[in-house]
């Protein structure tokens, strides 16, 4: 490591106690799990110094974040309404679990979703998200357990592993129709999931099967058009299904 080099790690994260912790200048990284367990922080403020910060630094189902604070001079992160975001806002980074209300618009701008970026946030039960998005990453939305309503833009070409895994309020999801390729078991576990709508073209051939069965899920629904990968799925599995009209 290089003397310009200053990594924020577990043991030196704990000597910042209380609800409003100030990362000190200097730092020019958050490891994995540096914060993990705290439960005492409300609000955090990131140091212009900060070039890199691991996706998994405070995620924490017990969180009681509510705000992230980035300094203006800082050249590789932003925040807005306490959301934290790349410098030039493409990516949404984390949204803090406790973020306050229970929906959150997702900026016009935003490109891209980042890994386990609303990790734990179990009050939010509605996510808007504008069409431009192209990419979600893994986890993006996982447990997030009140979370009834969200929208994917026709924008969205990729859904990475997890992206709704334990989203046990989730009832409706409609894939779009230019969605190129879907992770694994990307909504394992979303429990009241009864509608599930799939536009595929094609392309869409990178599909991992079991993305179609939500865990624990009673009186499903397919829709789906026909001998495409869902509707053929749904009879290889006795599933319930609906046929889309061309």
């Amino acid at each position: 490591m290089s003397n310009s080099q200053k990594v924020l790690t577990r043991d030196e994260a704990d000597k910042l106690m209380g609800e409003h912790v100030i990362i000190p200048e200097g730092y020019t990284e958050i490891e994995y799990r540096a914060f993990l367990n705290r439960t005492d922080i409300v609000h955090l403020e990131i140091p212009a110094s900060i070039k890199k910060i691991d996706a998994w630094a405070w995620a924490n189902k017990s969180s009681q974040m509510a705000r992230i604070s980035v300094d203006p001079e800082n050249m590789y992160y932003s925040s807005l309404e306490g959301v934290l975001f790349n410098k030039d806002g493409t990516e949404l980074f984390s949204c803090p679990p406790k973020k306050e209300g229970d929906a959150y618009t997702i900026p016009t701008g935003v490109t891209k979703i980042g890994i386990g970026a609303f990790y734990g946030c179990k009050t939010l039960k509605q996510i808007i998200l504008p069409e431009g998005i192209s990419n979600i990453e893994d986890r993006a939305f996982c447990a997030c357990y009140q979370l009834m309503h969200i929208n994917i833009p026709d924008t969205i070409k990729y859904i990475n592993s997890e992206v709704f895994l334990s989203c046990w309020d989730l009832k409706e999801i409609t894939l779009p129709p230019d969605i190129k390729e879907i992770g694994g078991e990307a909504f394992r576990a979303c429990r009241k999931t009864t509608d599930l709508t799939v536009i595929e073209k094609p392309e869409f051939d990178k599909c991992e099967k079991i993305v179609f069965i939500p865990d624990g899920s009673k009186g499903l629904v397919i829709r789906c058009y026909k001998d495409s990968v869902a509707h053929k799925y749904a009879l290889e599995n006795n599933l319930d299904f609906e046929l889309i009209s061309v």
